[in-house]
């Protein structure tokens, strides 16, 4: 309410953290009067374990994101890609860690995660298996519940737990051939707000310039994107724009450019010669040279079009007198 209120009473722009349903109302609303806005929307974050990674830091970090806040963040892990070769091992590393911290068990309940139980249950029928968790009966509702953590392995991308944005301790382990499909897969989600790279730096760094998304941590994932100097935001269905970091400040201004024309030289001001196309054509192929020898062509063509140019203009102004 008091969102709306500030926005019906004027404002020069809006920056929304919240989710994606979240974000497309708004928008609609700002449409109305023209006003922009940064949006920071829900995610369906990755975790990619590349050759090399470290089994147990890739399971402390996931088991963290699975548990912190009880999972109700954007950023919380919901994608795992790793090599199926390597895959039991990763799974069982992230199974045992979240028992090593004492992450109980518990029912999941209310709108997101009926929402996330009835994906579940297609991706079940689909042919994924559950790892971790359960699903089952709720009590009272007549719905299925799911009790968590719940980690789903054989996830395939097109299945709809791979490609929604929930807010509970849900994590898809898509198995992968190599680095390629990872990627491709990767990319057939329509939320990219953040992902995480595990595995040696070198080959982290190459790989986060691959994947589509808003922010890429490495052989880490959440805490770090809350350092103040990180531009933050999303693309694709978790939104656009950046807060925080210099980009963010920017986000917070309104540029005003004032050019200021200087000496006499305003060629658009003369009269049009059928040889004008022929000068643009040269000051083009000047600026864009391959070597020196074309950029001396080119000089040479502004030369012989703008005397045409002149000359023309000189026979036009004598038949005008």
């Amino acid at each position: 309410a008091d969102a709306e209120t500030a926005i019906s009473a004027g404002v020069d722009k809006v920056c929304l953290t919240g989710s994606a349903e979240t974000g497309r109302v708004v928008q609609r609303r700002l449409s109305e009067s023209g006003i922009p806005s940064v949006m920071e929307l829900s995610g369906c974050d990755a975790v990619h374990v590349l050759d090399g990674a470290n089994e147990s830091l890739v399971s402390s970090c996931v088991a963290f994101g699975l548990s912190f806040n009880n999972s109700c963040t954007c950023m919380a892990p919901r994608r795992l890609f790793v090599r199926d070769a390597v895959a039991e091992q990763f799974i069982g590393g992230i199974c045992r860690e979240l028992t090593a911290r004492g992450v109980a068990e518990q029912p999941l309940s209310g709108p997101a995660a009926e929402r996330a139980a009835s994906a579940v249950r297609m991706a079940l029928e689909a042919g994924a298996v559950l790892r971790l968790g359960r699903l089952g009966p709720g009590v009272g509702s007549g719905r299925e519940q799911l009790v968590g953590p719940v980690i789903l392995d054989r996830v395939r991308p097109d299945m709809q737990v791979a490609r929604m944005d929930m807010f509970v301790p849900v994590l898809s382990v898509l198995r992968t051939v190599d680095e390629d499909e990872a990627v491709r897969m990767s990319a057939e989600c329509p939320y990219a707000l953040s992902a995480a790279v595990f595995g040696r730096t070198q080959a982290c760094r190459r790989y986060a310039r691959r994947l589509d998304a808003g922010c890429v941590v490495i052989n880490d994932m959440i805490v770090p994107t809350a350092d103040p100097r990180v531009a933050f935001g999303g693309r694709h269905r978790s939104g656009f724009g950046v807060t925080r970091g210099a980009a963010g400040l920017l986000e917070m201004t309104q540029l005003k450019t004032v050019i200021r024309a200087r000496g006499f030289f305003r060629p658009h001001l003369e009269r049009p010669t059928p040889v004008d196309a022929e000068v643009l054509e040269h000051l083009i192929g000047l600026e864009h040279a391959r070597n020196p020898l074309a950029k001396l062509g080119a000089v040479w063509g502004i030369v012989r079009a703008a005397w045409k140019q002149r000359s023309f203009r000189v026979s036009l102004n004598r038949r005008v007198q």
